[in-house]
């Protein structure tokens, strides 16, 4: 194994750290702040592995969660205009290196490219979690193809903990429903109370 393929993995297990905390935080900036720390990391670790499209595509991605990191801290939601914006940003950057390097691959880490960004419009981030499931496996199968280990192994990781923290939620989210099921619905002492009092 080469020094360039030794750091690609090393930039892809510090990506995985930043990656999987943010799906543990509760709140929408934090989970961007991770978010763009594992960006930065993942973009080390395309560009040692010569993958500069994924590498060019994960620098915009950063700046995107870090300008989404600044909306979303003021309370207010990502618009329209914004998302589109850095959709055209990404199709250009796609165009650009496909001319000067064709490589059929990108496609695919260009579809997951657009769909994180339209992604965060959604003001849940339970919900977002969920759907980032569809390109997290996007871009599993590009590392898998395009033998981006360093990556892949992030990528691994991150999809399993985005399926541990939905359970997370899933359970908290069961729990505070029983919980406002049982305070909602009165106790048997209550209800003969109630009786023995109107029949009183």
């Amino acid at each position: 194994m080469g020094n360039s393929s030794v750091l690609s993995i090393v930039f892809g297990i510090v990506a995985t750290v930043f990656m999987a905390i943010s799906y543990f935080t509760r709140g929408k900036f934090l989970l961007i702040l991770f978010q763009a720390l594992g960006n930065a990391c993942i973009t080390a670790s395309f560009f040692v592995d010569s993958r500069f499209f994924a590498a060019a595509g994960v620098v915009v991605a950063t700046v995107r969660m870090i300008v989404y990191g600044m909306i979303t801290a003021k309370g207010k939601r990502i618009p329209w205009a914004l998302i589109g914006a850095f959709e055209a940003v990404f199709i250009t950057v796609f165009v650009i290196t496909y001319i000067n390097s064709p490589e059929p691959l990108d496609f695919m880490y260009l579809s997951g490219l657009l769909i994180v960004t339209a992604l965060y419009r959604l003001d849940d981030p339970v919900v977002i979690k969920r759907v980032l499931l569809v390109p997290q496996t996007i871009y599993f199968f590009y590392e898998l193809f395009s033998h981006s280990y360093g990556t892949l192994i992030e990528t691994c990781v991150e999809v399993a903990a985005i399926l541990i923290a939905v359970a997370f939620d899933f359970v908290r989210i069961y729990r505070a429903r029983r919980r406002q099921q049982t305070q909602s619905v009165p106790s048997q002492d209550e209800t003969d109370r109630k009786a023995v009092h109107k029949n009183g």
